[in-house]
């Protein structure tokens, strides 16, 4: 066995799980998470709506799609490290109070830039998913845990899909500004629910051994806003342009200013430490693999689907039709994420993640084909949705299982920044491979293309999965 799968667990010296509560806890949090994936998920969808309303160019209605990637970049593991630091109860508090007050902005918004304020503090929500990590660790036994981060991930899949199709029917049967409403209401709710059965005392970190750092903080933050600006130009003007190569030099720049920083901090915002473990390091290489395939995947149904019928391949639904083709797949992976948890426990991470990258590959090989019906799609997209959900979760639970009970959030984070990453990164690459057509909407052999690459990523994925720590044997007493 290899160095990197006879690795120790860390030490968990966290206080002992508490009983009774704990998944009333983790009920209110997928709440809280299914109201803000909803609430970042509409304004992309009525985007037309809100530009006609505001009185915006299509160019100002994109800052709240960028406003809320920026946010969710920085506050992800600015979050997590927050909740190993202090008390996880409070934090979660804190945060909900921040989003509340974002909704609230967002409902009585007159204005775009008063509406882009409101996104800000909207962005901040997804900083809910490491702070929900780090509370199920303290809060549950070690095979409920690996359950309640596939509910976790489920909840938070459901919760986007839910606020897709709900965008138009709220906006045209209400008003624009119940799309921030409504769900702003629910997580106010669940907050209250989440203060109410939430102890506080078995949420305490240990003793922090000096100031927090916030020079590393704002480096960060600033690579990861430098790393957007070039995910973004290697879509628009490729990896070698001139403005790609000057903006990957800032961004060098800014990563040696920082790791500097963490190496000279006290309480550093990322122990570097953690990095250098082959486990995570491992995982962290999968983990971008998964999302730059899943990103193969999930750009080419829709434009299939929505494709004119005279291209030959295309079948012509509307994007109401669409967003019920992709329904099932949320459902299904509603169900399937906490059973991968169970899978987890049984088999290892390493095992559920191979297994379901081999079947994603394998249910991508009819598509080549190209089918002509539209349940065809339906059916490949539910078992599609089962494989992520299943890689998603075990992927995630192996990060957990890697690093210390106090550096839960801080790793779930960076590792939510790599899941982004990698699906900027993928979805550029599959519409520069599909756009093959003289007029740039595609053919069917672009397709057949992407679709062979796809499978052809899936197939890297799944042999990069020796790189996962393999499942541990427990010693007996």
């Amino acid at each position: 066995m290899s160095k990197a799968h006879a690795e120790s667990p860390p030490a968990d010296d966290s206080p002992a799980p508490v009983q009774g509560v704990s998944w009333m806890v983790t009920a209110s949090l997928a709440v809280i998470l299914v109201s803000i994936a909803a609430i970042e998920a509409m304004p992309a969808v009525a985007l037309p709506l809100l530009q006609r309303e505001l009185n915006t160019t299509p160019a100002g209605g994109s800052t709240l799609i960028v406003v809320s990637a920026l946010m969710a970049a920085i506050i992800s593991p600015l979050v997590g490290k927050l909740g190993d630091r202090y008390n996880g109860r409070d934090v979660t508090l804190v945060l909900l109070l921040v989003v509340v007050i974002g909704g609230v902005i967002s409902t009585v918004a007159p204005t775009l830039a008063v509406l882009v304020v409101g996104q800000v503090f909207l962005g901040c929500g997804i900083g809910f998913m490491p702070l929900a990590f780090v509370l199920q660790r303290k809060l549950l036994p070690p095979a409920g845990m690996k359950v309640a981060t596939g509910v976790v991930i489920s909840t938070f899949t459901a919760g986007g899909t839910a606020g897709a199709l709900l965008a138009g029917p709220i906006a045209e049967g209400l008003s624009w500004q119940w799309m921030f409403g409504l769900p702003t209401i629910l997580m106010a709710a669940a907050g209250l629910v989440f203060m109410l059965v939430t102890p506080r005392a078995p949420l305490a970190s240990p003793p922090v051994r000096g100031p927090f750092d916030w020079v590393g903080t704002v480096l960060f933050s600033a690579a990861m806003i430098v790393l957007l600006l070039f995910v973004s130009s290697v879509s628009e003007a490729g990896l070698l342009s001139v403005p790609s190569l000057a903006v990957l030099a800032v961004l060098a720049g800014i990563v040696a200013l920082w790791i500097r920083a963490e190496r000279r901090a006290a309480e550093p915002l990322v122990d570097l430490r953690m990095l250098r473990g082959h486990g995570i390091r491992g995982v962290a290489v999968v983990e971008l693999a998964a999302a730059i395939a899943g990103a193969f995947g999930m750009f080419m149904l829709p434009q299939i689907l929505a494709a004119p019928t005279s291209t030959g391949f295309g079948l012509g639904q509307s994007i109401t039709v669409i967003g019920f083709a992709l329904l099932p797949a949320t459902i299904v992976a509603l169900v399937v994420a906490p059973l991968g948890g169970l899978a987890d426990a049984r088999f290892g991470s390493r095992a559920v993640v191979l297994a379901a990258t081999v079947a994603i590959a394998l249910c991508l090989v009819p598509m080549l084909t190209l089918p002509s019906q539209v349940w065809h799609y339906v059916l490949f997209m539910t078992a599609y949705g089962a494989g992520q959900a299943l890689t998603m979760t075990s992927l995630t639970n192996a990060v957990i299982s890697v690093v210390g009970p106090n550096e839960t959030g801080i790793a779930t984070g960076l590792f939510m920044v790599i899941r982004a990453v990698g699906t900027s990164l993928g979805a550029p690459v599959v519409a520069l491979v599909i756009t093959g057509g003289p007029d740039g909407s595609g053919t069917a052999g672009s397709y057949v293309m992407g679709f062979a690459l796809a499978i052809g990523a899936f197939v890297v994925t799944a042999a990069l999965t020796s790189l996962i720590p393999g499942r541990r044997t427990p010693v007996a007493a």
